[in-house]
């Protein structure tokens, strides 16, 4: 139990209908959600981590036009000068993959029991920078599917463990978007020497090297020069370590 005596500090709260996407990207946020304990109206100021330009708004619309990522913030502030913060972060440069899944043949609701089953079904993709599954445009070997098998009477944690697996393969497509809205592509290229090392020849040298993930994810937050040459690599220091180690996990693999 916490006692303030007198006036009581407002809470910030941001809402935003989108958080990544390709670039101009409008968002629309709220901060609607923003209370006062002691009904007091608030004032707002809204940065958008782009340039100068602020709201007052309670709600404002703002377009980011440039790839990158940004940390937007929103101060409210109560009649008597109590001041709250809230942020968060907007990555701009790679559009959210569109996702479709359709069961073609058999009872999609239940089965027999001692019943062969067989499940037919069409999953398609569309992704605004990569093409789309169904035309062949996207890869297919880039799209994981997976199943999850639940025996009556089985935890569900335990069915889970095995999707887990599938899902941390997955999950290296969050670096990708990482990188994507960040300014690596200047440097690196896939599998193409550029400035940089390519992505391949980083993994082809670092993949099998225990602490590489965390040693390459400092080196982008950091900085740092003398492994592939004489040209020295940027440092991010906007990147938190969690990043950084997702966008070396997509490389490494």
């Amino acid at each position: 139990m916490e006692y303030i005596k007198g006036n009581r500090a407002p809470k910030a709260e941001i809402a935003a209908d989108k958080t990544i996407g390709a670039n101009p990207l409008t968002v629309n946020f709220a901060g609607r959600n923003s209370i006062d304990y002691d009904g007091d109206e608030l004032t707002y100021k809204w940065t958008f981590g782009d340039g100068d330009e602020t709201s007052s708004e309670v709600n404002p619309v703002h377009v980011f036009n440039e790839s990158g990522k940004y940390k937007v913030k929103l101060e409210v502030t109560d009649a008597e000068g109590k001041v709250s913060n809230s942020e968060t972060e907007i990555m701009v440069g790679n559009e959210l993959p569109e996702l479709s899944w359709k069961i073609t043949g058999g009872n999609s609701s239940f089965y027999w029991p001692d019943a062969p089953v067989n499940i037919d079904y069409k999953v398609d993709v569309t992704d605004a920078e990569d093409g789309k599954l169904s035309d062949g445009s996207l890869d297919a070997s880039r799209v994981i599917v997976s199943f999850d098998y639940l025996a009556e009477g089985n935890d569900k944690v335990l069915a889970m463990k095995n999707h887990s697996d599938m899902s941390d393969a997955a999950q290296s497509s969050v670096g990708l978007n990482l990188i994507n809205a960040s300014d690596c592509m200047a440097c690196h290229k896939e599998s193409d020497k550029s400035i940089g090392p390519s992505y391949m020849d980083i993994a082809n040298k670092y993949a099998t090297i225990a602490g590489s993930t965390e040693m390459l994810g400092n080196k982008i937050i950091n900085g740092g020069s003398g492994n592939w040459g004489q040209v020295p690599m940027a440092a991010h220091p906007g990147l938190s370590t969690t990043e950084a180690n997702q966008m070396v996990e997509y490389i490494l693999s």
